[in-house]
C-alpha cells in the first residue's frame, strides 16, 4: 500500500512544479499530469531522474521502478516535436507512407488520407492497435510513433 507523495519536477531553466503522486504510476500518467500543469506535451518530455545514478524514465514503467522518492527531483527535459513516418495499410493490403507530426490532429491527417488515397473523409476507419482514432484527438493521443502502422477501412453506409 503506497502512500502519495509530493513529487518536484525540474526544467531546465529552473522553475519547479510539484505534484502529488501515487508512486506506483507508469512514468507516461506522470507525463499527462507534467502536461496539464506545464502545458508540455508528452510527447516533447524527456524525464531524468538523479537517485546515485542519471535514468531516463520510460513511459511503460512505474515511478517505484526507479526508486523514486520524494527527495529526489525529477529534471524535465523538453524536447522539439519530430517528423515522423507512419505507415497507413489499407483494406487490398496496399501501404502508404505519410509523413506527420505527433501533434497533428487526427482531422487533418484524414484530410490527407482523403487527398492520397482518394477515401472521403467521412467513409473512413482509421484504426491503430485496435483502437479507432477520432476527431478531436491527435496522434499523439494514441501513442502513435515513428513507424506505426495504421489500418484504413471503409465505414459502410446503410441505405
Amino acid at each position: 500500500q503506497f502512500v502519495k507523495m509530493r513529487l518536484q519536477v525540474k526544467f531546465m531553466t529552473g522553475e519547479v512544479i510539484e505534484l502529488e503522486i501515487d508512486p506506483t504510476i507508469q512514468v507516461s500518467a506522470l507525463k499527462k499530469m507534467i502536461c496539464k500543469k506545464a502545458n508540455v506535451p508528452h510527447f516533447c518530455q524527456r524525464l531524468v531522474v538523479q537517485n546515485g545514478s542519471t535514468e531516463e524514465l520510460r513511459d511503460d514503467k512505474r515511478l517505484c521502478d526507479y526508486n523514486v522518492s520524494p527527495s529526489n527531483v525529477v529534471m524535465l527535459i523538453v524536447k522539439n516535436e519530430e517528423r515522423m513516418q507512419i505507415f497507413l495499410k489499407n483494406e487490398k493490403g496496399k501501404t502508404s507512407t505519410y509523413d506527420v507530426l505527433p501533434s497533428e490532429s487526427v482531422r487533418d491527417f484524414r484530410a490527407r488520407v482523403q487527398r492520397q488515397e482518394g477515401v472521403p473523409a467521412n467513409q473512413q476507419r482509421l484504426v491503430y492497435e485496435s483502437k479507432q482514432l477520432e476527431d478531436g484527438h491527435s496522434l499523439a493521443d494514441y501513442n502513435i510513433q515513428s513507424e506505426s502502422n495504421i489500418s484504413l477501412a471503409l465505414r459502410l453506409r446503410g441505405g
